[in-house]
């Protein structure tokens, strides 16, 4: 979840470890056409929001 709506995250692995993090393209562009923001804003904000979240966990 972010301040703009839910944001699907891809993870790509390999071994079990992370190598990349990607908010969902299609997700950010519809919250960031919905909210009237950048979309680099909503894509931030999804991967900072990922972040905090995989920290707590």
């Amino acid at each position: 979840p972010t301040d703009f709506g839910e944001v699907r995250i891809k993870i790509s692995r390999m071994n079990g470890r992370i190598l990349h993090v990607q908010p969902e393209y299609d997700d950010c562009r519809r919250l960031a056409v919905e909210k009237n923001v950048p979309l680099q804003r909503v894509i931030s904000e999804a991967l900072r929001a990922y972040e905090t979240a995989s920290k707590t966990n």
